[in-house]
């Protein structure tokens, strides 16, 4: 696994590259989009139609970081806020050796002790940094109450793959989840809330870890779906 994690700047376009998001679907484990349909969105199609729920899941993500922050007295990298205040060229984490493999994590977590990563640019290349001091990656979610009971049985498994994706491409150690419920339950690897209780270890399990058999499989179900879009892309 790499060391390091190369930090880019790159097309925008999610049609450009195979994310954390798409990951999933192209190996049918997207309960909201199939493979085939992921293919006719990197061939042209529509993507996923804004809706309430995505508006309020990237409003609240700051306040999930934030109580994650706090609760467990960690330092935070905002990777898109890195690029506003150009301290980095880019918000995309590419893969040391796959470049069509990339993807925008929600947060990064430093080290302890540290209050700020080291960035070096990579044979002159301004387009690319290399940081270093992290310690492990931030998934952040937000959910109904409706959904309560599905995280109750565990975190749903198309999350699982997206952290997966993260920790192939950044080489890190651990990638935790926190998800706020219904507005008001909020949960990390280290606290649940029950009204004004906090219980530590009941979700230990939104820990991640990497599956390097799952990531053999990634890269190579990845590998096959690009290059029947670049077959398909070049037919028409």
């Amino acid at each position: 696994m790499t060391q390091f994690i190369q930090v880019v700047r790159a097309n925008r376009d999610r049609r450009s590259r195979i994310g954390g998001t798409a990951i999933s679907a192209i190996l049918g484990k997207n309960p909201w989009q199939t493979r085939e349909a992921t293919m006719a969105y990197y061939l042209g199609g529509p993507g996923p139609v804004p809706n309430r729920y995505m508006e309020w899941g990237l409003r609240g993500e700051d306040a999930v970081a934030n109580a994650y922050a706090d609760k467990n007295d960690l330092k935070l990298v905002d990777l898109v806020k890195e690029e506003e205040e150009d301290l980095l060229p880019g918000q995309i984490v590419r893969h040391p050796e796959i470049d069509f493999l990339a993807g925008s994590p929600d947060r990064l977590v430093l080290k302890p002790g540290l209050d700020r990563y080291r960035a070096e640019s990579k044979n002159g290349d301004e387009k690319m940094r290399i940081i270093s001091g992290i310690s492990h990656g931030l998934e952040i979610k937000t959910a109904s109450a409706w959904s309560k009971k599905k995280w109750d049985m565990g975190i749903p498994e198309h999350y699982v793959m997206q952290c997966q994706f993260y920790l192939m491409i950044t080489g890190l150690p651990r990638w935790d989840i926190a998800v706020l419920i219904g507005g008001n339950d909020y949960r990390d690897f280290a606290h649940s809330s029950d009204g004004n209780k906090t219980v530590k270890g009941e979700y230990s399990n939104y820990v991640i870890e990497p599956d390097l058999f799952l990531h053999a499989q990634m890269v190579e179900e990845a590998t096959k779906f690009w290059e029947e879009v670049k077959n398909e892309r070049e037919r028409t």
